[in-house]
């Protein structure tokens, strides 16, 4: 099969990258024949302001060279990762036009959300699900806390619900059912398949677990870096807090913590095998949590909030634990629990790497895969 992939790179690198990056190599390996189209946010910023406006709205220049792709390369199907901000929905307009059936993977919500989090001011937020202009987020300013920002951000997503742009994928791929409920005003059911984000196989050795916990990820207030850090200060045991990413910085005079910032994926597996549990203390609902799919594969179990994607990828008592997203009591009590309790992260993390191996090869995410692309009408 022939695929196409669009793409467009955040300044910051994350799970979206990851995931581009992941599935394109695993539908190469598997003799499959894939072209990319990939575009890089840091270069788009250095362009005009006036362009960069214009491109927000609808990107000539990416639409043009879609459509050259596809002459030339004639794929059976497009699938289109990022957009944001300045590919626009016009390359779903150069596969309509070609005749090429689009599949779009559900990286966020922006398809309802200005900010695409459903996240402000330290809580979910949900205020514009049924707005058809998501006027309340540019009151709120919710992009980058700009109402001026959040304006154009706003008017072009009601441009294209206008235009039509989100009527042109015939299948969206959601990574959890969390996802597809909380979109399900925007597209309908029979467009939506549900295929969760994987992990390459790790080739795991007996490791002795060494009673430390470890957060991986961006450093940002939406993935609850602050509140970790918070919650960290009046633990009442001295265990150990390995941090990992890159984002905003942080400094800490608490010795209990250690912050590795970005590390190759080989040394972040090393420290994922060897930590008694990993946690995800983010503030935003998230849509997977790639980290959460690395733990499982690495052997270890994850605790995260209630209510977030990663919660519903956790079988709590099995893979991991759930606590209420504003409890520190609660929180302080798991970490607790499973750093003094050697069985239970060893017992856990045994049975989530049993679920990575059932659900989270990249042998079976890609016959999923294929088979999202088979249900399309082929040229």
């Amino acid at each position: 099969m022939r695929i196409l992939i669009v793409h467009s790179y955040y300044q910051q690198r994350g799970g979206e990258d990851a995931v581009f990056h992941a599935e394109r190599d695993a539908l190469l390996a598997a003799s499959h024949e894939v072209e990319t189209r990939a575009w890089d946010n840091a270069e788009f910023i250095k362009k005009p302001k006036w362009q960069q406006l214009l491109f927000l709205f609808w990107n000539w220049q990416a639409y043009a060279e879609i459509r050259a792709a596809i002459k030339q390369f004639k794929p059976h199907v497009i699938h289109v990762h990022n957009l944001f901000p300045f590919v626009s929905p016009s390359v779903l307009w150069a596969a309509k036009r070609e005749n090429i059936p689009v599949v779009m993977t559900l990286h966020n919500y922006r398809l309802i959300c200005s900010n695409g989090l459903f996240y402000r001011d330290g809580n979910p937020c949900e205020k514009c699900v049924s707005k058809f202009l998501p006027w309340p987020s540019t009151v709120y300013g919710c992009y980058r806390k700009s109402r001026i920002q959040t304006a154009f951000i706003a008017l072009s997503m009601t441009l294209h619900r206008l235009l039509g742009s989100w009527k042109i994928p015939q299948r969206f791929i959601a990574p959890t059912a969390f996802v597809a409920e909380k979109l399900s005003s925007a597209i309908p059911e029979n467009r939506i398949r549900i295929k969760p984000h994987f992990a390459t196989e790790i080739m795991l050795t007996p490791t002795t677990k060494n009673g430390r916990v470890i957060f991986a990820g961006r450093l940002s207030e939406e993935k609850g870096i602050d509140w970790l850090l918070d919650a960290w200060r009046t633990l009442p045991s001295d265990i150990k807090l390995d941090i990992v990413g890159t984002g905003n910085h942080y400094i800490t005079d608490d010795s209990r913590i250690t912050f590795h910032g970005q590390l190759p994926l080989e040394k972040l597996r090393v420290l994922l095998a060897a930590a008694s549990v990993v946690v995800i203390p983010s503030r935003c609902y998230e849509t997977f949590s790639n980290i959460v799919v690395e733990a499982f594969a690495a052997g270890t179990a994850v605790i995260a909030p209630l209510g977030t994607a990663p919660a519903s990828l956790i079988e709590s008592g099995k893979t991991g634990a759930l606590f209420p997203r504003d409890d520190v009591a609660a929180f302080h009590q798991l970490v607790e629990s499973y750093v003094n309790d050697p069985e239970r992260t060893v017992r856990e993390g045994k049975n989530a790497h049993a679920v990575y191996l059932q659900k989270y090869q990249p042998q079976q995410n890609m016959e999923m895969l294929l088979e999202i692309y088979n249900s399309l009408s082929s040229r």
